[in-house]
């Protein structure tokens, strides 16, 4: 899923190796674990992407706690969450013009 306004742009699912282009910024991911990634892009002055000067980029791929435990389908933990310290896969650097 790609989504786009003037002050933001999210690219979410199993994105790994592909180029999107969102409006007036491309974002380039690189190879991820399973392919899988969440990428947002967004402005941190209020203007536009192409205005901007300040901007946030956040990237994760999967996130758990140590010790979390997930039931057979994968659909959810109950009250089984673990605890600290969280552990997250990497998302490669991203060029983005």
């Amino acid at each position: 899923m790609a989504n786009s306004a003037s002050d933001s742009v999210v690219v979410t699912g199993f994105i790994g190796g592909k180029e999107f282009s969102l409006g007036d910024v491309t974002l380039k991911v690189g190879d991820c674990a399973d392919n899988y990634a969440c990428i947002v892009l967004t402005s941190m002055d209020g203007l536009p992407l192409t205005q901007s000067k300040r901007m946030l980029l956040t990237t994760v791929g999967w996130a758990e706690n140590t010790g979390m435990e997930w039931n057979e389908k994968r659909t959810s933990v109950g009250d089984r969450w673990g605890k600290g310290p969280s552990t997250m896969n990497r998302i490669p650097p991203l060029p983005f013009r």
